[in-house]
């Protein structure tokens, strides 16, 4: 019932409207944030209206786009497009590579690494893996660990002993990667995060212009000013 109710509040949205308008689903941070603040000004100086959608459901925003809904998404890494496709046969391809986010470990209540002993990771593939290579490269082995879905984790955090979440939602929470967590991702991670839209349409000029929007200095200058490390700018 979830996803038929986002899915006509899409197509409400997606009314004709005059001039160039491009839909776009975005998580709400960083992506949206990052798309209001720099793509839509510069979107609209060309004439081109970004209607930006924010929902916060992993699985909505590809269909969406798939099926012509949307124009375009961006709230993924690309392992995990890469999944979706080999599930769902989606005709989705990346636009462009925007930013990685090094994903860290978290504990509300221990700032040793060796007192965490229950942890909380996220239960699509694509992140579990990323977070057993995070633990595997920092030679840490907890005692129990509990799949949830990434919404929950913040939640998990707070009561077992730590969570390893992705930046998206650590950020959401008031969690900063260079000063709360307990291990971290570095900056090589190949885990970056990418405008999606369908195959066959990187031409489109709308795209190309959001495409230059999202890879320009004002974008990394933000990136390194807001962020302070929590996401790395690619440049």
């Amino acid at each position: 019932m979830r996803y038929l109710f986002l899915i006509t509040c899409l197509f409400l949205f997606s009314c004709d409207r005059p001039g160039k308008t491009l839909k776009i689903i975005a998580s709400p941070v960083p992506h949206a944030v990052m798309l209001e603040e720099i793509a839509k000004p510069l979107l609209e100086a060309q004439g081109i209206d970004l209607d930006i959608i924010i929902v916060e459901d992993y699985y909505i925003a590809n269909r969406a786009v798939a099926e012509g809904e949307a124009d375009a998404n961006f709230f993924q890494h690309a392992p995990f497009l890469k999944e979706q496709i080999s599930q769902c046969n989606y005709p989705l391809t990346s636009l462009t590579a925007v930013h990685i986010e090094p994903m860290g470990l978290y504990s509300a209540k221990f700032k040793d690494l060796e007192k965490i002993e229950r942890i909380a990771l996220p239960i699509d593939p694509s992140n579990n893996k990323r977070a057993l290579l995070l633990m595997e490269k920092a030679g840490f082995s907890p005692l129990k660990i509990i799949e949830v879905d990434s919404v929950l984790l913040v939640h998990s955090y707070q009561e077992l002993d730590g969570a390893i979440i992705p930046t998206n939602y650590a950020l959401q929470s008031g969690l900063t990667l260079a000063r709360d967590s307990l291990i971290k991702e570095e900056n090589d991670s190949p885990y970056a995060n990418i405008i999606v839209i369908r195959t066959g349409e990187e031409l489109r000029p709308e795209l190309q212009a959001l495409k230059k929007a999202m890879s320009g200095p004002e974008l990394h200058a933000f990136i390194e000013t807001y962020y302070k490390g929590s996401i790395i700018a690619i440049h």
